[in-house]
């Protein structure tokens, strides 16, 4: 088909084109370079959470990670995308410890809740399938649930505790993106026809190299390139 984009790599001899966005993120090329975690605790255009990545068969839903940029505009769910503040965080007193704390209820009680949406939305899709719900959506509601139990129970100095957090807010991101694309877009896959969303909001996309890939994309209208 057409494409509306496309660019040129810095090599001159490579290009990339796409047929659904106006724009073209710099691809994460080269497979020698250093990864470090930023400032954030994120790992800027190596994560797959706020960049664009190549397109991995096995884990076909990374795709349908709802998009940083509009997501922090959102007051109902920036705290899944931003760290808390220092007022966010409980110093506890304890005569062996000092500088030792807990978040907040009320930004604790966010993280739970939206996981047990997640939770109630995975348990509801698998109760129809056949054979075994070990799937990863279950690996990955573990490990939210991991992280949200250090979190309550565990006191932990400012910087641990935004660690902590990012690697729960990228646990249920990742999650909420696996149930997505198991539940609302899969069916795309056998039959070719979409489901009725009443609103879908911007995704981070992927980078691809498989024609077949690309079709199937195309039909769920995944950012693609």
């Amino acid at each position: 088909g057409s494409s509306s984009t496309a660019a040129i790599l810095n090599d001159g001899y490579n290009c990339i084109i796409t047929s659904s966005c106006d724009s073209i993120p710099t691809p994460p090329l080269g497979g020698n370079r250093y990864v470090y975690e930023r400032r954030d605790y994120y790992f800027a255009d190596d994560d797959y959470l706020v960049w664009p990545q190549p397109y991995n068969p096995s884990l076909p839903h990374l795709p349908f990670i709802r998009h940083r940029d509009f997501e922090i505009l959102d007051p109902n769910r920036r705290f899944l995308w931003i760290l808390p503040e220092r007022s966010d965080f409980q110093i506890q007193d304890t005569s062996s410890c000092t500088g030792l704390g807990k978040l907040c209820d009320i930004k604790l009680h966010q993280l739970q809740s939206f996981h047990k949406i997640l939770a109630d939305r995975l348990l509801d899709f698998e109760k129809n399938l056949t054979g075994s719900t070990n799937t990863f959506g279950r690996i990955l509601l573990t490990e939210s649930n991991t992280m949200l139990q250090r979190l309550e129970y565990l006191a932990m100095g400012f910087r641990s505790t935004c660690r902590t957090i990012r690697a729960t807010q990228c646990i249920l991101l990742e999650l909420e993106a696996y149930v997505d694309y198991r539940a609302n877009y899969e069916c795309a896959s056998v039959d070719g026809t979409l489901p009725i969303m009443i609103y879908d909001p911007p995704r981070i996309g992927t980078f691809l190299f498989r024609v077949e890939d690309l079709q199937k994309l195309r039909r769920l209208k995944i950012p693609h390139w």
